[in-house]
């Protein structure tokens, strides 16, 4: 059985939800100020492109196809 000084130091779920609704604002304003604050910041910085390539080419063996469906007309 827990005891007194157990319950006092636990929260529950209805307290922090009660703390939640007083205090919305205040957790409103912080989260939208800090995604504006990282929206700024990444718009306002010089974007740096990288990239890295290799185009590897061999001859293709020429096959003589039987379908009547792929010759051009």
């Amino acid at each position: 059985m827990p005891s007194n000084q157990e319950d006092q130091n636990s929260l529950d779920l209805q307290q922090c939800s009660l703390i939640m609704k007083r205090r919305w604002l205040v957790i409103a304003a912080v989260t939208a100020s800090i995604f504006g604050l990282s929206a700024l910041i990444a718009i306002r910085q010089k974007p740096i492109y990288e990239a890295e390539g290799k185009l590897l080419f061999s001859k293709a063996i020429k096959t003589k196809v039987n379908c009547p469906c792929l010759r051009l007309k």
